[in-house]
């Protein structure tokens, strides 16, 4: 038998309520009390010595069967010193087997020794089986509620340790509580927590990793050299660190070096054998782990350490978030005092902008009003010097009509259609020089293109232009400002280069148009043109620029590589903005369905003055093979009217209100394509003929030709 007595309560104990000793060492009672005994369930441990029986006893039993010549004086006082040793809850029953009568006045002296034992008994011999198994099991069944009561006190002295270690863990959260809310220091925080937290889990060392990206970052430790601060570890050699923050609970490992859960090998290598991982979150974003780590065997972790532990780091995980919360904080009165102390100069400076621009705008206005009141003397000048001069030269020759020798009536008719071409020009280069046509109907480029000529004819001035890759349509209000901005700029050139030779670039790239000016003069004083925008003197920069960032574009000054001025303006455009005009169904070029030529040409006569619209339908009349059916006043009246006349022909104005004649050409071509339709016009720029030609006119005439062109176009297409 084992000489090596392990505790009562470390033994099952259904095993001690089956257990039964016995010393019998003479004869075969030892033997026949375990064939009795065996078949009732009971385990017989023979015991030849009064020392086994001892060891026995300590170990745990059901009960002991001990023959009385088997108990020597010292045997007797061994047994009971081993019985009174015995915890409070044991009274292991103790059967002496006697051969003695009770009768007898010796019959006591088995007894002797063991006045102090409650639970001794005598059985005397000889023994029935049925009173041996009796007596064992009504031992046994007092045994058993002994070993109950055993299990109960056990259990009770577990509880009260985890009530007082449970009371004081959370006296020390607490107490570590208020130490890691008394610091502002993240590190510290960290410090504090791995530091405090071994001291009461009893742990040896312990550390702090940070996740970054796929691996730890060691960034505090306590109790572990230096060489690990700071240091890299991969998921593989933490994966149980790993395993905390993906399930944000903690992990308890009780024998580093077996649980799979862990990598032995990296345990083994720094000596660690058992460890709590605890996960750190911040506003529930992952920061990290704590471990703390025990060196000098396996050891359990109790549920009451795990919770103070997982405590400990929302603890942490607070103080960190209060640290960042009161860093901006301060940030943000730190920012706010900054922005008090300069909001007060930063409002006195915008009222003084304000106030210039004000100032700089009621001038303008003023300027503004003048320039208009000088334009509309030049204009009234313009009118009675040359306009109302020839009129009146024209009326003057009228009366030789009637007065004068029918023979003579050919060189005053002359005369008269040259005062009213005459007329017409100079009505012609008026409107142009207010508003081009080319800026309704034209291109930007064919816009830029028509004001480097109007420049080169009216002023001299030799203006290259230069259209770069592929320009997309422009909104009109884009070229409308354009033509404005690039008349401003070249208008400068004429007035303060020194040159008369300009570059104008046009591009579209960035989803915007670029345009820019340059001269080729020299002294240009970029320094002194900046100063006089801060404080405008004329309209012309300081509008552009103005109406240029209202667009939201902007304006670049610089000097040109001679040293002249290079003004860019660059303009944003929306994609939608850039999308041409559906064309008429009938592409470009393809042949029209031709029929054969009526006898009389039904002809239908669109202009909106009324004026104009009479003499044509008297010329066209006047035609024997033309008969004028319908006249309409706009596009819209032209569409109706076709719509109701079916005419062959079309004569059909370009500028008049609510529809223009290129977009009612557009929707006449694309539902009735059989119709002829003839563009006339005081207009004679290629952009106004191109953009009536794409809408799919058959012909285009210029009101000034003679008027033998319009009836021979309108023949030639009908036919």
């Amino acid at each position: 038998m084992s000489t090596n007595p392990s505790p009562l309560s470390a033994i099952p104990t259904r095993n001690l309520q089956q257990r039964v000793l016995v010393l019998a060492p003479f004869g075969r009672d030892a033997a026949e009390i375990g064939r009795v005994l065996g078949p009732a369930g009971f385990d017989v441990t023979p015991c030849d010595d009064v020392a086994p029986l001892c060891t026995g006893i300590e170990q745990g039993a059901a009960a002991a069967l001990v023959a009385e010549e088997a108990l020597s004086d010292e045997g007797r006082r061994r047994i009971a010193t081993t019985l009174a040793a015995a915890p409070s809850w044991s009274d292991l029953p103790l059967l002496i087997m006697t051969s003695r009568s009770r009768h007898d006045r010796d019959g006591w002296r088995a007894l002797r020794g063991f006045e102090k034992t409650a639970q001794v008994r005598l059985l005397e011999r000889p023994l029935t089986t049925a009173a041996l198994i009796s007596t064992v099991r009504a031992v046994a069944g007092s045994r058993e509620r002994q070993y109950q009561i055993r299990d109960e006190l056990a259990a009770r002295r577990q509880a009260e340790a985890a009530l007082r270690r449970g009371q004081e863990l959370s006296a020390s959260l607490n107490r570590i509580s208020a130490v890691i809310h008394a610091t502002l220091e993240p590190d510290d925080i960290l410090r504090s927590l791995i530091v405090e937290g071994t001291n009461i889990l009893g742990s040896e060392t312990a550390a702090v990793s940070l996740r970054r990206a796929d691996h730890w970052i060691v960034r505090c430790i306590h109790g572990l050299p230096d060489e690990f601060l700071g240091a890299t570890i991969s998921d593989q050699e933490d994966c149980h660190a790993l395993l905390a923050l993906d399930n944000r609970e903690p992990v308890a490992i009780e024998d580093a070096w077996a649980d799979p859960r862990v990598n032995s090998e990296h345990m083994r290598k720094h000596d660690i054998r058992a460890v709590l991982v605890v996960p750190l979150f911040v506003r529930e974003n992952p920061l990290g782990v704590a471990f703390f780590n025990c060196h000098r065997g396996p050891r359990p972790f109790s549920e009451a350490e795990v919770e103070f532990a997982r405590q400990l780091a929302i603890t942490a995980s607070i103080a960190l978030e209060n640290v960042r919360l009161l860093n901006e904080h301060r940030q943000a009165e730190e920012e706010l005092a900054t922005l008090n102390e300069t909001l007060e100069a930063q409002v006195a400076e915008r009222t003084a902008v304000a106030e210039r621009r004000a100032e700089d705008l009621r001038r303008l206005a003023a300027e503004l009003t003048d320039a208009e009141h000088r334009e509309r003397r030049r204009l009234a000048r313009l009118l009675h010097d040359d306009l109302q001069q020839l009129l009146l030269a024209a009326k003057l020759r009228l009366p030789l009509l009637v007065e004068s020798d029918p023979s003579q009536l050919q060189p005053h008719a002359n005369k008269i259609d040259e005062l009213l071409a005459e007329c017409m020009s100079t009505s012609r280069n008026l409107t142009q020089e207010l508003s081009p046509p080319v800026l309704e109907h034209g291109s930007l480029a064919e816009v830029l293109d028509w004001l480097g000529r109007w420049f080169g004819e009216t002023h001299g001035l030799i203006v290259c232009s230069d259209i770069q890759g592929q320009i997309p349509p422009s909104p009109e209000h884009v070229r409308v400002f354009l033509f404005d901005a690039v008349r401003e700029l070249l208008f400068n050139v004429v007035k303060h280069s020194g040159t008369m030779e300009a570059h104008v670039g046009l591009s579209f790239h960035g989803g915007g148009f670029v345009v820019q000016v340059e001269d080729r003069g020299n002294g240009f004083d970029l320094a002194a043109v900046e100063a006089r925008l801060q404080k405008p003197e004329g309209f012309g920069l300081f509008h552009i620029r103005e109406r240029l960032e209202a667009l939201g574009g902007r304006l670049n000054i610089s000097n040109s590589p001679k040293g002249g001025a290079c003004f860019r303006l660059s303009i944003p455009v929306e994609e939608a903005e850039c999308v041409a005009p559906d064309r008429p169904a009938r592409a470009r070029g393809a042949p029209r369905a031709r029929h054969r030529r009526p006898e009389v040409i039904r002809i239908l006569v669109v202009d909106d003055h009324q004026v104009v619209r009479e003499g044509m339908v008297g010329l066209l009349n006047y035609q024997g093979d033309f008969e004028v059916v319908g006249q309409a006043a706009d596009g819209i009246q032209a569409i109706e009217q076709v719509e109701t006349l079916h005419p062959d022909a079309v004569v059909m104005d370009i500028d008049m209100p609510r529809m223009n004649g290129i977009d009612a050409t557009r929707e006449i071509k694309r539902r009735w394509e059989e119709t002829v339709v003839v563009g006339l016009s005081l207009h004679e720029e290629n952009g106004v003929r191109r953009a009536m030609a794409a809408a799919g006119a058959d012909g285009y005439i210029s009101k000034h030709a003679p008027a033998k062109e319009l009836v021979g176009a309108v023949r030639e297409l009908c036919g």
